[in-house]
């Protein structure tokens, strides 16, 4: 019985140490796919030339945080303010992605294409810190959550 208890004890820690190497994994996720829409957007802004609307409804996107968030833009009437929904993005991050939509289409294409290169700088040094973050921290915390597993189950025996 002891060993059933113990092995749940360590399975349910390593359960949190996954956990968390996860939501690191989906912050980059995150920025890798903003930084692919930029990319295809700015594809959209020299040649294909859609609406902004138009083209976010026809982007797919691998992280769902990005998608509530490209969503939300596109339904304006309709959770304008609220920032709740989103499992990893920092709501500062929601300002700085929201204000970047917002002030696209209003200036000619050229402008348009500095305005997302500027802002393509700077996902990708936000991009950059996550990846260096998630190779430093989410193995760490798979092995840190086993040894808590292993050390509370020793203290309890």
């Amino acid at each position: 019985m002891n060993i059933i208890i113990s092995l749940s004890v360590v399975v349910g820690f390593i359960y949190l140490g996954l956990c968390t190497k996860n939501m690191l994994k989906e912050r980059v996720l995150f920025f890798e796919e903003l930084e692919r829409f930029l990319n295809e957007f700015k594809v959209n802004v020299s040649f294909a030339q859609m609406g902004l609307s138009d083209f976010i409804n026809n982007f797919n996107s691998k992280s769902s945080d990005l998608t509530i968030l490209l969503n939300r833009f596109t339904n304006l009437t309709k959770n304008q303010n609220e920032e709740k929904g989103f499992s990893v993005i920092k709501s500062e991050e929601v300002d700085l992605v929201k204000e970047f939509l917002f002030s696209i289409g209003k200036t000619d294409a050229t402008n348009q294409l500095q305005e997302i290169e500027v802002f393509k700088t700077k996902i990708s040094s936000l991009l950059n810190s996550e990846r260096k973050t998630y190779s430093k921290y989410a193995g760490l915390s798979v092995k840190l959550s086993l040894m808590l597993g292993v050390m509370v189950v020793i203290l309890l025996l």
